[in-house]
């Protein structure tokens, strides 16, 4: 029987209104710990606010308590329809590398989302991700920062490298990770992060994998935490890389 995207796409999606606040969004986005919100207009999706959106948002400054939605949607929604199957989907998402499929009725009515993590719960890759190492598909450019750094020029680094966390290290030992989730957060509890270090809201201590662990490791690992991204540290503990949900995905490619 195909697997298809009617099969395992996420149907109760949280949803604003572009008129909405940006606090309100935020605050929805942390509470439900979602990696994005959509904005609907007469049941239509006209775009899609982020967590990397809040990245920015949060790097600016922009008042959340009076700032419209609208401002920071991302307007170009990537859509797919439901009787495509899973292995379409895992394909649309590298070809457009985005994380967050929105799926639509014909008539441009919202059926649900669609995200890797749903992909890699739902199909079964565990014989293909065996036999690869987090090694071969891993990224080696992990952006790491000292535990006194200012979060605000943590944000910058973020927003303008376009990267999802960073990494907090000392002596080239990992120590925590700071995410876009984190993000999402303070930016809902209207932090102000101009007084915060990284080692006032880094996520400690920090899970790595070793580097001789394979993609199914890492992927077993990622489901049962909720991770969406996984350290990779030598012997000693020094990072060497970073493993994402997108590269996982991304190490199947032509299998």
């Amino acid at each position: 029987m195909k697997l298809t995207i009617a099969d395992i796409l996420t149907r109760d999606v949280c949803t604003i209104t572009p008129d909405d606040t940006l606090a309100h969004a935020a605050e929805i986005m942390a509470d439900k710990r979602i990696s994005c919100i959509l904005a609907l207009r007469d049941d239509i999706v006209v775009g899609i606010l982020t967590e990397a959106d809040l990245v920015r948002i949060g790097h600016l400054h922009v008042d959340m308590q009076t700032t419209k939605a609208e401002d920071y949607l991302s307007q170009q929604v990537i859509s797919i329809a439901t009787e495509q199957s899973v292995y379409e989907a895992f394909d649309f998402l590298l070809e457009h590398h985005v994380r967050h499929l929105v799926v639509v009725r014909p008539d441009g009515v919202l059926e649900g989302l669609l995200t890797f993590t749903d992909i890699l719960k739902a199909a079964d890759f565990d014989d293909f991700l065996r036999v690869k190492s987090v090694v071969d598909v891993m990224s080696r450019n992990v952006v790491t920062v000292a535990p006194d750094l200012e979060l605000d020029q943590a944000l910058a680094q973020m927003d303008e490298l376009k990267i999802s966390c960073v990494v907090v290290a000392e002596q080239d030992k990992a120590m925590g990770i700071f995410t876009e989730r984190d993000t999402a957060g303070l930016v809902a509890a209207g932090a102000d992060t101009s007084v915060l270090s990284m080692a006032d809201v880094m996520a400690s201590p920090l899970t790595t994998l070793a580097q001789d662990a394979s993609l199914l490791d890492a992927s077993i690992l990622m489901r049962e935490k909720g991770f969406r991204r996984m350290v990779i540290a030598d012997d000693s503990g020094r990072v060497v890389g970073i493993v994402t949900q997108f590269d996982v995905i991304h190490g199947l490619e032509g299998k």
